[in-house]
């Protein structure tokens, strides 16, 4: 579920910056379908807003099967990190999943 997520999220950004490059501005952080690395940003993603956010909730009301579930999640995308490190350096930057372009028009 955590993916398919991540996935429509990105998915959304990725067709804000189609429309930002199509009319020639400047594409907004996280936005270039072509330049983000998908698993480093979801890691940055977890350590800087959902893991802090759940913490703190967890002091509130104990969550700790929640705590568990972002645990595996965020090992998932830290994995995916190390993986495209081990391997060689591609001519285009690899990504997690693949989100192809919708086709754009100008209006």
């Amino acid at each position: 579920l955590s993916l398919q997520w991540s996935e429509r999220v990105l998915a959304e950004f990725f067709s804000q910056g189609d429309r930002q490059r199509l009319v020639g501005k400047k594409i907004s952080p996280l936005c270039d379908r072509y330049t983000v690395n998908i698993a480093k940003a979801q890691v940055g993603f977890f350590d800087f807003i959902v893991r802090p956010t759940a913490l703190s909730l967890h002091r509130m009301q104990p969550i700790g099967e929640g705590i568990a579930n972002l645990d595996i999640v965020q090992s998932y995308w830290r994995h995916k990190v190390d993986e495209e490190a081990a391997q060689p350096s591609p001519e285009k930057p690899t990504k997690s999943f693949v989100l192809e372009p919708a086709p754009l028009q100008k209006k």
